[in-house]
């Protein structure tokens, strides 16, 4: 049994264009080896950061060596094929905590990753010998009042929230956002690479909503970075994110969450090839004319290899996505679609919910919180 999606111009990223479950293209911003070279502070490597960062405050601070107990989940990357030993992992509650691991990098040479989601394929949140900078404990949310806009429609929040976090907290003053359908990807390796999902057609990309991030840079300076202060950068974050810096804060205009958001599944088996391929080609001609905004949708391609027929191969489609709207006007709009198709399909599932509901069922999880999930074990 062979899959495949076919992901038209109109239909959604599940988070990530490299995974069918996770985030985005990277949740982790890798930084190259660079920065000014100071005299060296400190003995080693390891005592830097124990000297700059181990003795914090904040309880959630903590350093991980090649050694300890905790070393390797600390380390565990999501695909388990390609696994580092990395040189620290270090558990940041700020951003002067970010700052100062990567002066330590900078003085000893020491490669630097940060950490939040981690879905990465590539495991790019792990750096052979390199520093880990995981910024899960980074959780602040507020609704942001110093920005232009009613309260409410702008909000400030930590690097280390996942979206599901996100959209529970933004659903006490329901207001929702574009993104990915698993709810735990991360929200600053979304938010630096793209982020398309289920409304991006309506609202557009994740990376479009930025308003403000704060950001550590190269050389370990933080700043604020928005299209009036550092826009350069600002612009750079927006899609290269994990070249440039590493976010600990970002701030998010919102819209209003909608209360009615059709979840849909049709399925079509073809008798032959050219069936399908004019089936595809009006699925297409339809979306580049009359789509409305409202629609998400998807093809999910299975070929069935059937020893008992003579075409040895059943095509096998899946029509998925979302509306959203009424279920009135998603019946007009699907019907018109579906007229011009070679063969009747099988509804499988037509279902409203309000935004928050959708996005659990479209993360295909009833628990939308990262709270007990072990950033290792989730491979964050």
């Amino acid at each position: 049994m062979i899959y495949l999606n076919i992901l038209s111009f109109f239909g959604y990223l599940a988070g990530s264009l490299s995974a069918t479950r996770s985030t985005t293209l990277l949740d982790s911003c890798s930084i190259a080896e660079r920065g000014h070279t100071t005299a060296k502070r400190h003995s080693s490597f390891q005592d830097c950061l124990r000297t700059e960062i181990g003795a914090s405050d904040h309880i959630s601070s903590r350093i991980v060596f090649p050694g300890d107990p905790s070393y390797p989940l600390s380390t565990l990357t999501y695909n388990l094929a390609i696994q580092h030993n990395s040189s620290a992992i270090v558990y940041v509650s700020s951003a002067s905590h970010v700052s100062e691991a990567i002066k330590c990098a900078s003085e000893y040479k020491v490669p630097v990753v940060a950490r939040n989601g981690g879905h990465s394929y590539a495991s790019f949140s792990s750096s052979p010998h390199g520093l880990i900078i995981d910024v899960t404990n980074l959780k602040d949310f507020s609704f942001a009042t110093n920005h232009v806009g009613e309260v409410g429609e702008m909000v400030t929040f930590g690097a280390g929230l996942r979206l599901g976090d996100l959209d529970m907290a933004l659903q006490e003053h329901e207001r929702a956002v574009p993104h990915g359908v698993s709810p735990y990807i991360g929200v600053s390796g979304h938010a630096t690479c793209g982020g398309f999902g289920t409304a991006s057609r309506m609202w557009g990309l994740f990376s479009d909503h930025i308003v403000e991030l704060e950001v550590v840079s190269a050389n370990g300076t933080i700043l604020k970075v928005s299209d009036k202060t550092n826009p350069e950068l600002f612009f750079a974050m927006r899609g290269a994110g994990p070249s440039f810096g590493i976010i600990t804060s970002l701030t998010l205009r919102t819209h209003e969450a909608p209360s009615n958001v059709i979840l849909f599944e049709i399925d079509y088996v073809f008798p032959n090839p050219d069936s399908a391929a004019a089936t595809l080609s009006h699925f297409q001609s339809w979306g580049l004319k009359s789509a409305p905004s409202q629609l998400g949708i998807r093809w999910s391609v299975k070929l069935n290899h059937n020893a008992n027929s003579s075409k040895k191969i059943d095509l096998n489609w899946r029509l998925q996505g979302s509306f959203l709207g009424h279920m009135a006007r998603f019946n007009r709009t699907i019907g018109r679609l579906t007229s011009g198709f070679s063969v009747k399909g099988q509804v499988v599932r037509v279902e409203r919910f309000d935004w928050l509901e959708s996005v659990r069922a479209l993360g295909g999880s009833d628990a939308l919180s990262s709270e007990g999930i072990n950033p290792s074990n989730d491979n964050t």
